[in-house]
C-alpha cells in the first residue's frame, strides 16, 4: 500500500531540518503519539555530509487484531533506519520488525517498508515535509488490513513529528 503525508511548517527549511535531525525529536513523538511507548535512537552518526539514523519504536497500546493483549517489552518492535543527506534534504528510510527473539525476527519475511522523506523551501519562507512510501504485509487474507492499519499509525506518528518539529522550531527562534 502506498502513501503519503504532507506538512507546511511556518520556519525556513534550514530550521526545520535541524528541528528533524535533533536528538530531542524521539522523547517528544512519545508524548505526542497515543499508544507508543518508546523510541529510542541506536545510532546517530554523521560522515560524508550523510546522518545516518536507527530509531526503534515499541507500541504500548494493544493491537485489534490480537485481542486484549496489550504488547510487552519482549514483543516485536520497529526499528527504523534513516540516510538524511544534507545536501539535497532529502532521506531513503526503511522499516523493519525489531526484537531480541527469533520469532519477532522471522516477521522480516512478511514485512516491508520503505520510502523517502524530504524537506522543500516553499514560498514566504517556509518549508514542505514530504514523506512517501510503501507498506507491503504479505499475508495472506490479513495482509491488506495490516497494511491500512500501519499506514493509519504511520499518519498519526508523522502527524505527532510535525507538532514536534513546530515545538523545535518555536525553541529554536
Amino acid at each position: 500500500m502506498y502513501f503519503t503525508v504532507s506538512h507546511d511548517f511556518d520556519a525556513p527549511l534550514d530550521a526545520v531540518e535541524q528541528a528533524a535531525l535533533s536528538p530531542e525529536l524521539p522523547e517528544l513523538l512519545v508524548a505526542g503519539v497515543r499508544g507508543l511507548g518508546s523510541v529510542h535512537a541506536l545510532e546517530s552518526r554523521a560522515e560524508d555530509g550523510e546522518l545516518r539514523r536507527v530509531l526503534r519504536f515499541q507500541a504500548s497500546a494493544s493491537l485489534p487484531l490480537l485481542g486484549r493483549r496489550r504488547t510487552s517489552p519482549d514483543r516485536p518492535s520497529w526499528e527504523q533506519h534513516l540516510g538524511y543527506r544534507l545536501l539535497d534534504h532529502q532521506a531513503n528510510w526503511s522499516i523493519v520488525p525489531a526484537g531480541e527473539r527469533d520469532e519477532h525476527a522471522a516477521w522480516r519475511r512478511y514485512f516491508r517498508s520503505e520510502g523517502t522523506y524530504r524537506l522543500d523551501p516553499i514560498p514566504g519562507g517556509r518549508t514542505r515535509r514530504s514523506v512517501a512510501g510503501r507498506i507491503e504485509v504479505r499475508l495472506p487474507v490479513l495482509g491488506p488490513a495490516l497494511e491500512r492499519f500501519a499506514v493509519s499509525k504511520v499518519r498519526r506518528i508523522y502527524d505527532a513529528e510535525a507538532e514536534a518539529l513546530c515545538r523545535l522550531c518555536e525553541r529554536a527562534s
